[in-house]
């Protein structure tokens, strides 16, 4: 909501997102800086244990 993207929204016990994504948010009345939402697929995940999800995160952040 806070971006106006149309971004997916889990509403349910099945996990919704599978991979990383970012979408950026500029608010020109608040600061000339842009903020970058980061969306990851959340732990407890339906189709990927936590330490390949902790892993997918920590190389995310390594190459960024």
């Amino acid at each position: 909501m806070a971006t106006g993207g149309d971004k997916g929204v889990g509403h349910n016990l099945a996990s919704c997102t599978t991979e990383i994504s970012i979408t950026k948010f500029h608010c020109p009345d608040r600061s000339d800086l842009d903020v970058l939402f980061v969306d990851t697929p959340g732990f407890d995940d339906t189709n990927k244990t936590d330490v390949e999800i902790l892993n997918m995160i920590a190389e995310w952040l390594k190459v960024t």
